[in-house]
């Protein structure tokens, strides 16, 4: 398996949704997927895996937290709902 571990700055980074909040990009060229991991300053984790800008399953996040009732168990079909998702983490009180 071809995986390269993305340094997150520049274009890569600025083309994900809080971006400033990446701590890791994982790109995998033999999925055509990418593994990313946000921090966000209420210390909350949460890890996607990305098959395109639309199209994103969970991978990791706290138990603490809900998932919303737009996605279908971890699995964001829109941008906008993957967008979402990533605000509710970000603005979740620990």
């Amino acid at each position: 398996m071809n995986i390269a571990e993305v340094e997150v700055s520049g274009l890569i980074a600025s083309s994900y949704p809080y971006e400033a909040h990446i701590l890791h990009i994982q790109r995998s060229d033999t999925t055509n997927t990418e593994v990313i991991t946000w921090q966000f300053a209420n210390g909350e984790l949460v890890q996607l895996m990305l098959y395109s800008p639309d199209d994103a399953v969970l991978l990791s996040v706290s138990p603490a937290i809900v998932l919303p009732e737009e996605n279908e168990n971890g699995h964001f079909f829109t941008a906008g709902e993957i967008k979402l998702f990533l605000s509710r983490i970000k603005n979740h009180n620990v």
